[in-house]
């Protein structure tokens, strides 16, 4: 048996087969495909992603040994979304509410995707105080956000080495996943 975690959002092809697929349907998975592992030399964690990130980064904290520190901001658009990250690591997650008083509702179509591009998981980000030691960040989601994310802990003092982002989707573009590299 496997079991998938599907973000419903807006009316992409995979939120489309998520409302049409059924128990006991048959279906081709394809992966693992993710490029991220934790990393065994950190001292800390830090991951960082929306709704989308949610099943990785749980993915992740999963891998973790009891003795690593780890930290994880989520930014979500209700407290429905909180979902638990079991992990056997040291484990502090802040779930980051999204602001909505721009207008949208939820149930609007645009918010799926105008939603996602607000601040709030930059700024919690950027107010987190980094530990002591070598660590290493986790960025997922939007990739404009991620972007932004990796380079403000670049001005924070962590190298390349120590930054993985992946960018889940891109506002306008239907089926993107960016490899953050640049």
């Amino acid at each position: 048996m496997i079991e998938i975690d599907v973000f419903l959002h807006g009316m992409s092809p995979g939120n489309r087969w998520a409302h049409g697929v059924r128990v006991g349907d048959r279906v081709e998975v394809n992966g693992p495909r993710g490029r991220m592992r934790a990393d065994e030399t950190a001292d800390w964690h830090l991951f960082g992603g929306d709704e989308t990130s949610i099943a990785a980064i749980a993915s992740i904290c999963e891998s973790l040994r009891a003795a690593d520190q780890a930290y994880a901001f989520i930014q979500i658009a209700d407290p429905s979304e909180i979902q638990p990250i079991d992990s056997p690591a040291n484990l502090q997650v802040q779930w980051v509410m999204r602001n909505t008083a721009n207008g949208l509702s939820n149930a609007d179509p645009r918010a799926s995707v105008e939603l996602h591009l607000s601040g709030e998981l930059r700024e919690s980000i950027a107010k987190f105080s980094l530990p002591p030691g070598r660590g290493h960040a986790y960025l997922t989601g939007e990739t404009h956000t991620a972007r932004a994310v990796r380079n403000d802990l670049f001005a924070r003092g962590l190298d390349r080495s120590q930054v993985s982002a992946e960018g889940y989707w891109r506002l306008g573009r239907i089926g993107s996943h960016d490899h953050i590299d640049d």
